[in-house]
């Protein structure tokens, strides 16, 4: 697996990056382990969801996250 690192251009490129990431989860029913899995490998944390995206969708990543011992 090629683990590419994400550089915080601007919020509008982080948001969109995110929530592309999500969208594409959704539309391929890919699991929502490899989802966050894959996110916390390029950098996309709890904190960088929670700014771009919101408390909902970063406080169901942390506790998804600490459920299934990825944090």
């Amino acid at each position: 697996m090629t683990v590419k690192t994400l550089i915080e251009k601007n919020d509008n490129d982080m948001r969109e990056e995110i929530q592309a990431r999500f969208d594409a989860a959704l539309e391929d029913g890919k699991d929502e382990l490899d989802v966050y899995s894959e996110m916390l490998e390029t950098g996309i944390d709890i904190k960088m969801v929670r700014k771009y995206l919101g408390d909902d969708a970063a406080d169901h990543m942390k506790d998804f996250c600490k459920e299934h011992g990825l944090i």
